[in-house]
């Protein structure tokens, strides 16, 4: 099975299906060049084995086992302490971790995955109302995130699509690092809503 971009000049993606479910290697590439984006494999329908994901000029990001839910290549650097709410036995407390929680498959992937899920709500549309959603959650140490809620509420539906939006990711994240351990975390992200003219 191959997709190709709107005009049909280029591949968007190509793989097998085996009873309507993705299965076996699957490749997919950037929207508006043919590089590869991403490649690995699906056992129906749920990424498998050895994944890797490349930025717009094909060098590697990372590589990851979706079998073991291991790391196996971050060519993100991330030398930075950064100072986040962790999980203790006295509640949450600001500490600086080794490493925050990251997006299976790099800021890419999950820039693409919004992109593709977001449905700018009916009600904010007729209202012309658009802007930037905060939305916070908990990554556990197991790089599952729940508790998704938004903090500045916009309106027309923004904040709920927000949310929804960004729950489609929870089994999809790699944990915070502190003291050399996987940590549970308080963290932010920004969901961006902007009418086109």
């Amino acid at each position: 099975w191959t997709e190709y971009s709107y005009n049909g000049a280029l591949i968007k993606s190509r793989g097998s299906y085996s009873a309507d479910l993705k299965n076996g290697l699957w490749e997919t590439f950037y929207h508006n060049s043919s590089s590869l984006r991403n490649k690995g494999s699906y056992t129906n329908d749920k990424k498998s084995g050895i994944w890797e994901f490349f930025n717009d000029v094909s060098e590697l990001v990372q590589k990851y086992d979706f079998d073991k839910r291991e790391l196996l290549f971050d060519g993100v650097q991330n030398d930075t302490q950064l100072e986040m709410e962790v999980l203790t036995e006295s509640g949450y407390v600001k500490k600086e971790v080794e490493k925050s929680p990251a997006y299976i498959g790099g800021e890419n992937e999950l820039r693409t995955h919004l992109v593709h899920t977001i449905r700018y709500p009916e009600i904010a549309l007729d209202n012309g109302i658009q802007g930037t959603v905060l939305v916070s959650f908990i990554v556990n140490e197991k790089g599952l995130a729940s508790d998704f809620k938004a903090e500045n509420l916009l309106g027309g539906g923004l904040d709920r699509e927000s949310i929804r939006v960004l729950q489609l990711t929870a089994d999809n994240w790699m944990p915070a690092i502190y003291n050399g351990a996987p940590v549970t975390v308080k963290m932010a992200m920004l969901v961006k809503f902007k009418l086109s003219r």
